[in-house]
């Protein structure tokens, strides 16, 4: 059992640590060190394999509250890890065998966990640079430096692919109604969707969550672990009178071409990461810790061998 009391703690001193830095949470901060990365979850001998199905599905939850002082290590190797469960559970888990979905999945996170390595300082960056010009193009690079602008699109089409697909009883892939479903929405009016009519179609990220919150999960019997939770440590960073209707204006205001950002991907990418957490069985989860650790040591000796990484192979990540 994993110490989360100790896990939190960690994060509060880390966010704290930033405060005087960052006084506001604005803008995309990412991988400085201003003398608060030893706070990290990762830095203090926690072994995300350690970590149970519902202490994993709380850690989504912590590390968007660790948004608040920066992305860092903590979150590439939470990111990681959730994609190579979907990799290793393919068989288990139907979604996860979705090719469509999966790949784009992976390209995701293969986009947001991109990077260039630390440059050397002084005259010997002039050789450096010219050497990673032999293999890597500058419009290549250039991309990897703008990733999380490029990530905004993305990020909602996993999203909302994922949410249809979770449920898969009420609407198909394609936003079309199958079986009828109704949402209470923000303020509290009734929205009746059925296979005929005005709302024959889901096409509303706000009331794709709703329906799984109210709906899917209700029937399923089991809740979304911490999803209150992260609705509160979302509603800290971007305060909103309602989380699924501001998630629904970015999605609106960002495909229309109205507004272009990059510091909003990284909470939605947590927010993908507990659904597909949540995808998974706990009981199932469990018993598998075991193998899924057998299967990272195998990956690991495997790259160790040959210096080379499969695609699969995308867990602990290359940073």
């Amino acid at each position: 059992m994993t110490n989360m009391l100790r896990v939190e703690q960690l994060i509060d001193n880390y966010v704290t640590c930033w405060i005087p830095t960052r006084p506001t949470y604005s803008g995309l901060w990412e991988n400085n060190d201003f003398g608060c990365e030893h706070f990290q979850i990762f830095q203090n001998g926690f072994d995300i394999n350690d970590f149970s199905h519902d202490e994993l599905s709380l850690l989504g939850t912590l590390l968007t509250r660790e948004l608040r002082g920066q992305i860092n290590r903590d979150h590439y190797l939470f990111w990681a890890y959730c994609a190579f469960l979907t990799i290793n559970f393919k068989s288990n888990i139907s979604l996860f065998s979705d090719g469509d979905w999966e790949e784009s999945y992976l390209d995701l996170i293969n986009l947001i966990l991109s990077s260039t390595k630390r440059s050397p300082a002084g005259p010997v960056y002039l050789k450096w640079s010219h050497q990673i010009s032999q293999f890597v193009n500058h419009h290549l690079l250039e991309s990897c430096s703008n990733k999380w602008n490029i990530s905004g699109p993305l990020v909602f089409s996993v999203l909302e692919g994922l949410l249809r697909r979770k449920n898969s009883f009420y609407v198909d892939k394609d936003g079309v109604i199958r079986n009828p479903f109704s949402v209470v929405d923000s303020t509290g009016r009734i929205k009746n969707y059925s296979t005929t009519g005005r709302y024959k179609n889901l096409n509303r990220v706000n009331d794709s969550i709703r329906c799984l919150e109210q709906c899917t999960l209700p029937n399923r019997g089991r809740p979304l672990s911490y999803l209150t939770q992260f609705k509160s440590e979302f509603a800290t960073l971007y305060p909103s009178t309602d989380i699924y209707d501001t998630i629904d204006n970015w999605r609106n205001n960002m495909m229309h071409g109205n507004e272009y950002w990059q510091n909003r991907s990284p909470i939605l990418v947590n927010l993908i990461c507990m659904l597909i957490i949540d995808e998974i069985e706990p009981a199932l989860y469990d018993s598998q810790r075991g193998y899924i650790k057998t299967q990272i040591d195998w990956y690991t000796h495997t790259r160790a061998l040959t210096g080379l990484r499969a695609r699969w192979d995308i867990f602990p990540p290359d940073i």
